[in-house]
């Protein structure tokens, strides 16, 4: 990968040469016609949604797909006809076809939504044979794993990125302007989370454990952190200026999944009597090496309200998006009273969101599946480096396997690797700024 190229380098030389920046569709102002091709492994229900709104933009071909389940691949085979394209080759004859998929010459990227256990080996190969690589969240679940889409990345040349669609939110997107703009002051603690009801997707139709089921009776910790502390480790500057140093894990006992498949299928079904590994609220805990916290909540068997439960502080106020409300010491008009978000919001509102609303807002997650496969898209397209990049990418995620070490060892203190080599102690602040 060439040196000294950051992600505001990109932006400002895209914009120069006339091309599409990392948050713009280059299909709509019509300034770069250049298609990007791409091959999609895992068209389930995201890979769908991703694979729809790739079609979508008018500048990305899709001449492969690949999925074990012949009948999602000829779904999106449908897919891809009726947009107007060739029908893509599908690739289906085992779990590793992707592999016969990746040697072709008529691909630019290739993009991952299978189960969690498959992102690293597709990323790993699309990577080898020369691909940008892309996938759904996490990115990995083992520190091993993590390390091999560094050394793979850094060897090959080829970017690689998790497209955390939080980190593109308008809300989130605004907070980082703000911080940028001095209105936080030093920034102290964070606070985020996962807090999802999903346990109707780790069990079957007759209350059989599915793949992410699966995950639930064997391993306890955080699995699935990036949502949340993907804009917080924006916000921090995280591999830019600071990096996660260590972090402590607690985990409640287990009993939502129990309790749900007793009242859906009867207290004598077996996944009913089944004992869980995964607590039902995993409580992590990370502190920088220049002395932030961060509090990271995962609780995905409980019956409630979604909530990623943002939150981030510094010395001149503070911002909480349960109650979508800002306080700041200097600016706000009654002392120590919360004043509305919303003002904010309008008025530090990030370039992509003016540009790119309307287009985004009929796609998936309020139109930030859009925005972040325009923004990897543009990438390629201009051969940059991604906006979210591996280290990135594996820095978020490793705090899975890290938390299962520290709830495992009585919440013991572990310390995070340094995926950037010591790096971030002079990379610059990025993302769009």
């Amino acid at each position: 990968m060439k040196k000294g190229i950051t992600r505001r380098n990109f932006l400002k030389a895209s914009v120069a040469a006339g091309v599409a920046t990392s948050f713009g569709t280059a299909a709509l102002f019509g300034k770069d016609d250049r298609k990007v091709r791409v091959g999609f492994v895992g068209v389930g229900s995201q890979g769908t949604n991703l694979l729809s709104t790739s079609l979508a933009m008018g500048d990305i071909d899709i001449p492969a797909v690949c999925d074990i389940d012949t009948e999602h691949l000829e779904r999106a085979q449908r897919l891809v006809e009726r947009s107007g394209q060739p029908t893509p080759e599908g690739y289906s004859n085992g779990p590793e076809d992707y592999k016969r998929m990746s040697t072709r010459d008529d691909l630019d990227a290739i993009i991952t939504a299978t189960p969690w256990e498959l992102h690293v080996p597709v990323l790993v190969d699309a990577m080898n044979n020369g691909k940008y690589a892309c996938t759904e969240v996490p990115t990995a679940y083992t520190i091993e794993s993590c390390w091999d889409l560094v050394n793979t990345s850094e060897r090959t040349g080829m970017p690689c990125m998790m497209l955390e669609n939080h980190c593109y939110q308008k809300n989130n997107t605004a907070v980082l302007r703000m911080i940028r703009a001095g209105l936080f002051g030093e920034l102290l603690h964070g606070e985020c989370g996962y807090q999802h009801d999903v346990r109707y997707v780790k069990f079957g139709p007759d209350g059989e454990l599915l793949w992410r089921g699966k995950h639930s009776v064997t391993r306890n910790g955080d699995l699935y952190p990036t949502h949340g502390l993907g804009p917080v480790a924006h916000w921090m500057d995280i591999n830019r200026g600071d990096y996660f140093d260590y972090l402590t894990s607690t985990a409640t006992k287990s009993r939502g999944l129990n309790h749900y498949i007793a009242k859906k299928f009867g207290p004598d079904h077996p996944n009913a009597k089944r004992q869980y590994a995964l607590g039902d609220i995993v409580t992590t805990v990370i502190r920088t090496f220049n002395g932030l916290t961060i509090t990271i909540n995962h609780d995905t068997q409980s019956a409630r309200p979604y909530s990623n439960m943002m939150k981030i502080q510094g010395t001149k106020g503070l911002y909480n998006e349960l109650n979508r409300s800002v306080y700041f010491e200097d600016l706000s008009p009654k002392e120590h009273t919360w004043e509305p978000f919303d003002k904010y919001e309008e008025q530090y509102e990030h370039q992509m969101w003016k540009d790119w609303e309307k287009m985004a807002a009929d796609f998936g997650h309020g139109g930030t599946d859009y925005l972040k496969l325009r923004s990897f898209y543009d990438a390629v397209k201009a051969k940059k480096p991604t906006p979210i990049d591996v280290y990135d990418s594996v820095a978020w995620s490793v705090v899975t396997p890290l938390s299962e070490q520290s709830v495992a060892g009585g919440s013991v203190p572990v310390k995070f690797p340094d995926f950037t080599r010591g790096k971030w102690k002079t990379n610059k602040p990025t993302f769009g700024l």
